[in-house]
């Protein structure tokens, strides 16, 4: 019977946001939100490990001690190199395949995790999956997987330390060489914006969060955040001027 690859979702976070200082540590409800991303991951049931990965830099110290405090295993590498920084993940993790989540996602659905793992098993020859391009998820819902093999391939490949930090693209652009598949929404949803990197994220965030707690549901999707912002638009409107409209 052959092997089921082995797949990580690794949590890329880093200190020292300057639009939103600490970000990635800030506590939303009394819990830091790397900890939430983690918590959402943990609800998939393709995943084998969740990991946060962040640099080997001083500054980032705190971020790792709070990886301690919460019980979720740290892979520190370099603080630019993504491709060197998730190979280490592989590398300590002994993974096939990298679930690549940013720590600006504190809304990630781990059903869609799911969905994307169950297609990058089901497809041994690929390289990627993604949720985008073209865009269909709230900002702050997109992902990708890439596979052990393409991050040692472009490890070889990318010498440009931009190239080695913005991968995905070369990726995106050499998909002749490197086999992608893209997960879809069933709607067109990227008018909405659920990631965090300004004040007025965290506001609408932290809303979101208020109001399933104060229903005492414990966990919340996608379809039900998009339900909630559909009954109360003018929370949606509070960070639409932010969405990047290049992607």
């Amino acid at each position: 019977m052959e092997r089921k690859p082995t797949v990580v979702a690794a949590i890329q976070a880093r200190l020292g946001s300057k639009r939103l200082p600490d970000k990635v540590v800030m506590p939303l409800f009394g819990t830091p939100i790397v900890a939430h991303i983690a918590q959402r991951l943990s609800r998939a049931t393709q995943l084998d490990q969740i990991v946060i990965a962040t640099s080997t830099e001083k500054k980032d110290d705190p971020l790792a001690a709070v990886s301690r405090e919460q019980g979720i295993e740290c892979v520190r590498g370099s603080e630019r190199d993504l491709v060197e920084r998730l190979l280490a993940v592989a590398n300590s993790c002994g993974a096939d395949a990298i679930v690549r989540i940013t720590g600006d996602s504190p809304l990630v659905d781990p059903g869609w995790v799911d969905r994307a793992v169950k297609a990058f098993r089901d497809t041994p020859a690929l390289a990627l999956v993604t949720t985008a391009p073209p865009p269909s998820f709230p900002e702050g819902l997109n992902f990708e997987i890439v596979s052990r093999r393409a991050l040692e391939s472009l490890d070889n490949i990318l010498t440009d330390p931009d190239d080695r930090e913005a991968f995905i693209l070369y990726l995106i652009n050499h998909s002749e060489a490197f086999p992608r598949h893209t997960v879809r929404y069933t709607k067109d949803a990227s008018d909405i914006r659920l990631t965090l990197d300004y004040p007025e994220d965290f506001f609408l965030i932290e809303a979101i969060y208020g109001h399933f707690r104060a229903r005492g549901q414990a966990f919340f999707d996608l379809e039900d955040t998009l339900h909630f912002l559909a009954g109360n638009p003018e929370l949606a409107a509070i960070n639409r001027h932010r969405i990047d409209r290049t992607k």
